[in-house]
């Protein structure tokens, strides 16, 4: 399962699209640290 982070919302918590083009919010400790949002070109 391949997802792209569209939005960071802490440390803690990033919003992401998944293969599907669904909406996610993924929460796991530190999982958002030092991460850019993915742009689509």
């Amino acid at each position: 399962m391949n997802m792209q982070i569209t939005k960071i919302l802490n440390n803690n918590a990033v919003v992401v699209i998944d293969d599907q083009q669904r909406e996610k919010v993924v929460m796991g400790r530190g999982i958002g640290f030092q991460k850019t949002r993915w742009r689509k070109n």
